[in-house]
């Protein structure tokens, strides 16, 4: 019988954000796919930072080759061509994402629907504008901020918060993969059916796809202006093409 040694997960003590939180859930992801063992050390403590297998937003160093992931270094760790610089899960996401995903098409998603949202906002950068004075979309940062223990809370309190949200956000993480898994699926069978059709216009599924697996946008087919699909309460729908729509 084989003892493998856990894998050292090191990040800060105290506060938290969703960056470190994200991070921390995709190391758990991919760890677990490739079946290690690990544990979550919150620290500033150098020594168990030196020792450890992996570190995100602490540290000082952002190496990817050591498995280092901080951010908040003298000239920071990177900008993406958007202009949007990594924080921890950015990082973090940009080396293990695509492992994780096994596809390519679904990492990149992925940052830019989760990754880079966060990272921007850790980093003080304001991707939201709000049409209507007071009223903002509600963040993963608000989610997190629910969690805060109050100010005199002990170290095991604010680890016991931190480990509750990383759960979450490994959960927003597995869906947030299969939803784009699925949509990609879904777009890949449309088209198909549309290239084989006798009228672009008009495509006839068999499947009763939720509304949001057919993004007539996302399948960017300019001829096509109705989706046919069935409906579990026995009636036929359609959805609109952008184009017809206006």
């Amino acid at each position: 019988m084989f003892w493998h040694k856990k894998k050292k997960l090191v990040t800060h003590n105290g506060g938290f954000h969703s960056d470190d939180i994200f991070a921390c859930a995709t190391l758990q992801i991919y760890l677990e796919k490739i079946g290690e063992d690990y544990e979550i050390i919150r620290t500033r403590d150098e020594k168990e930072i030196k020792d450890a297998d992996f570190v995100f937003d602490v540290g000082g160093v952002h190496d990817s080759s050591l498995n280092r992931f901080d951010h908040h270094q003298k000239g920071g760790a990177g900008t993406r061509e958007n202009s949007i610089p990594y924080a921890a899960f950015g990082l973090v996401w940009k080396k293990f994402g695509e492992k994780i995903c096994e596809n390519k098409e679904i990492s990149e998603e992925i940052d830019r629907k989760l990754a880079q949202p966060v990272d921007a906002n850790d980093n003080g950068l304001d991707v939201y504008s709000s049409k209507i004075e007071n009223v903002s979309p509600i963040t993963f940062q608000d989610i997190a901020g629910l969690y805060y223990p109050y100010e005199d809370a002990s170290e095991i309190e604010y680890y016991r918060a931190f480990t509750d949200l990383v759960l979450l956000a490994k959960r927003i993480l597995q869906k947030s993969i299969l939803k784009i898994k699925r949509q990609i699926e879904v777009n890949i069978y449309v088209k198909d059916l549309y290239e084989k059709a006798e009228d672009n216009r008009i495509v006839v599924v068999d499947k009763d796809y939720q509304r949001f697996e057919l993004t007539m946008s996302a399948l960017n087919l300019p001829e096509l202006l109705y989706v046919v699909y069935p409906s579990k309460r026995g009636m036929t729908n359609g959805i609109l093409s952008p184009q017809e729509k206006e």
